[in-house]
């Protein structure tokens, strides 16, 4: 009690608002504080990624390419559609979504400039005599600000952690990005076979776009304004569309019997499912676009894999990172509350939906992977 006696009411506020916040603060790790200042992890990133300038603009450039063809080659399936044909203003406003559809591959260099760099820091300022709490308090005010300054101002250069192993599309801003911490092995390396790059990195890129004209991203417009401007009978034919898609994964069975439930909730799961149909759909054609124009490729040395087709390797790469093992815990609580199913079930549901796949692999019609019928999903 003496000891309290003699504290000041200052060290004791302090000392109350310490104790506030190490029972309130989850543990933080030096490395997750690096998030705070991702352009600079993203240049520490991009410098030991890259030896050479002309290594970073190879690797941006091929994937510039395949989202260009796939971009083509998506809008030529959805306008083909003859419910689509007929549905004028539809027709029209999904021309427009796709021409104004904006994308990035996240490899950038502007964060390589030191000029640039510190400018864009200017404002953080730590001084000699500031705590940990301090130089924390004042990264998380730097974070708000660019918070606030992106809903302000025009975005002009790239300002992410380029570092996630993600790629996304957002709807209301018509664009997508894939950033470079996704372009590593096993999803994509400069020494692997474009066959194999093309379904691994292809797929995802496609079906992020895809994501564009799933059943719930499809009625915002080219602004990114939530529009609905389909006609009553567009409508159905979308609705056809999207309930094949829903009633095949709801049979797909992810857990043992005495689990409850035990199979895909396919209403759930819709958007990422149909993503993943559209895109690998589209990926694969601009793949045959490519082929066209490149024929030739060098074979796999391996005796076992040397008799791969280019078509086979595409797809082994689309569905690598499928390759992963759940635990039953974990597809319970996907099955539950995740958009995404569980890998078993994306391979399952998306790969008979694209008959290329059941050809490449010359499975028996009608077998699980080329069935007779299966779920058109902006195809016909």
């Amino acid at each position: 009690m003496t000891e309290l006696n003699k504290t000041t009411d200052a060290d004791l506020l302090r000392y109350i608002v310490f104790q506030i916040i190490v029972k309130n603060v989850k543990e933080v790790h030096c490395l997750k504080l690096l998030t705070s200042l991702p352009l600079i992890t993203s240049r520490i990133y991009t410098e030991s990624k890259y030896a050479t300038t002309a290594e970073r603009k190879s690797v941006q450039n091929k994937v510039d390419t395949m989202i260009k063809s796939i971009k083509k080659n998506m809008k030529a399936m959805v306008l083909s559609m003859p419910w689509i044909k007929k549905d004028k203003r539809a027709y029209n406003a999904l021309v427009k979504k796709f021409d104004k559809m904006r994308y990035e591959v996240a490899i950038e260099a502007v964060m390589l400039n030191n000029t640039w760099l510190d400018k864009y820091y200017k404002q953080i300022q730590f001084d000699d005599g500031d705590t940990f709490y301090d130089m924390r308090s004042k990264l998380l005010k730097f974070e708000l600000y660019g918070k606030v300054r992106q809903l302000l101002y025009k975005q002009v250069d790239f300002e992410d952690d380029l570092t996630m192993a993600n790629a996304k599309f957002m709807p209301i801003l018509n664009k997508f990005v894939i950033y470079d911490g996704y372009l590593t092995a096993p999803n994509y390396h400069k020494k692997y076979l474009d066959s194999y790059n093309w379904g691994s990195v292809g797929f995802i890129c496609a079906h992020e776009i895809g994501h564009s004209v799933d059943s719930n991203s499809i009625t915002y417009n080219a602004s990114g304004l939530y529009e609905n401007f389909f006609r009553n009978s567009t409508e159905q034919e979308l609705n056809k569309m999207t309930s094949c898609v829903v009633e095949e994964y709801d049979k797909i069975q992810v857990l043992p019997g005495n689990y409850t439930p035990n199979h895909v909730n396919g209403q759930l799961t819709l958007t990422e499912n149909l993503a993943d149909a559209t895109g690998l759909e589209a990926a694969y054609r601009a793949f045959k676009d490519f082929t066209r124009k490149n024929p030739k490729e060098k074979r796999l040395r391996h005796p076992k894999l040397r008799g791969l087709t280019r078509d086979q390797l595409f797809f082994l790469g689309s569905v690598q990172f499928y390759c992963e093992k759940q635990a039953d815990s974990f597809v319970e609580y996907m099955i539950e509350n995740d958009p995404h199913s569980p890998n078993k079930a994306r391979a399952e549901g998306t790969l008979p939906n694209v008959p290329a796949l059941g050809k490449a692999f010359k499975c028996p019609v009608g077998s699980k992977y080329r069935p007779v019928k299966h779920c058109n999903v902006w195809t016909h």
